[in-house]
């Protein structure tokens, strides 16, 4: 969690400012370091890679899938996009190995989720309708 150290990191520089500011300084540079390079995709790839590659990817199982479950993530509302369009990359993504494992596995219930936060149609509604565009159909979602 480079992001509570670097917060931990900024505050103490903050608080030691006046009584030590070698200290201070030393804070927010190492608080700065950790920053741009846990920002870097060439680091936290290499930090990741090791962690990823203990698990395969899903392959058919020998029992049969009750439900998939897709992860909301974020999408833009414009009724001149089709659904597919609208999702952003990562819910896009989440789509996508989700109708892979359909396709291994139509037995299984779809579920979508995704909230709606500042948007009139929650990311659960935006992905059932891209999956629906995509091939899944509706009474499995």
């Amino acid at each position: 969690m480079p992001l509570s150290i670097i917060s931990l990191l900024l505050i103490l520089a903050i608080i030691l400012f006046h009584k030590k500011p070698a200290m201070s300084f030393k804070c927010l540079i190492v608080g700065t370091l950790v920053l741009i390079l846990s920002s870097t995709g060439y680091v936290s790839d290499r930090v990741l890679q090791p962690l990823e590659n203990k698990y395969e990817s899903f392959t058919r199982s020998n029992r049969p899938v009750d439900y998939i479950v897709i992860l909301g993530c974020g999408h833009t509302s414009d009724s001149a996009l089709p659904a597919t369009s609208q999702l952003q990359a990562c819910s896009l993504q989440r789509l996508v190995e989700g109708l892979r494992i359909f396709r291994i596995h139509p037995e299984a219930q779809v579920i979508t989720s995704g909230a709606a936060f500042d948007n009139n149609e929650s990311n659960a509604d935006k992905v059932k309708q891209a999956a629906i565009l995509l091939g899944i159909p509706e009474h499995k979602i």
